[in-house]
């Protein structure tokens, strides 16, 4: 804005010097007697005067095309501080984004480290259970050729099945459920021990003391006795 006042002072100071030279000059040529020559148009007061004018617009268009270029150049300073503010704001983000991949690529080299430790810890506990599955593997053959072998024996059983029901308190529903339990005959009841009769009990789904009380076992070995005299 400065230049712009400059130059409009300028321009004011011009216009009123030449408004007073031209009328002083005006009044000297009235003082002076008038030359039968004729006066050029070039010291006509009136001419000069629009010499200033046009002078002082052309001043004018001049002032109006520098304001409009302090106008222009504030613009584009406005512009540049935008910017400026813009880049400023970007480069705040890439170093908070650059600090967070950094914070990100320690969790990660962190939980890979925890990772490996864990893989180290688990290699034992698979092979231990490897080992188990193995055993487990055993264990269950082994049943199978128990079961294999029970089944034989029961069959044998089968095939020499006493009558249960002539020991006093077993009826044809206790007798099955003897029979499914592998209990077929007099010489197995005989060799029951009071703790075989309460676990006997409890899976027959009778009283515990019914066995005893019927003297299940004094039964079973009479009837064993009687069975293996002379007839």
């Amino acid at each position: 804005m400065a230049p712009v006042i400059v130059a409009l002072i300028t321009f004011a100071v011009a216009f009123v010097a030449g408004a007073i030279l031209s009328k002083a000059y005006f009044n000297v040529q009235q003082s002076r007697p008038e030359s039968p020559k004729i006066r050029s148009s070039s010291d006509d007061p009136r001419h000069a005067m629009d010499r200033l004018r046009t002078e002082l617009r052309v001043h004018a268009k001049e002032v109006a095309t520098d304001r409009a270029d302090t106008d222009a150049a504030a613009g584009l300073r406005a512009e540049l501080g935008q910017m400026r503010e813009s880049l400023a704001r970007r480069d705040r983000q890439v170093r908070e984004l650059e600090l967070k991949l950094k914070e990100s690529r320690g969790r990660i080299l962190d939980l890979t480290a925890r990772l490996d430790s864990w893989r180290e810890r688990v290699k034992p506990l698979t092979t231990k259970l490897k080992q188990q599955q193995d055993l487990i593997r055993m264990l269950r053959k082994a049943d199978t050729e128990r079961d294999g072998d029970r089944h034989a024996g029961e069959d044998d059983a089968t095939r020499s099945t006493d009558n249960l029901k002539r020991i006093r308190g077993i009826g044809p529903a206790l007798e099955r459920r003897l029979h499914r339990h592998g209990i077929r005959r007099y010489d197995q009841i005989a060799e029951l021990s009071n703790e075989d009769l309460l676990a006997l009990a409890k899976q027959i789904a009778i009283a515990p003391n019914l066995a005893q009380r019927d003297g299940w076992v004094q039964q079973a070995r009479e009837l064993v006795d009687e069975r293996a005299a002379p007839v």
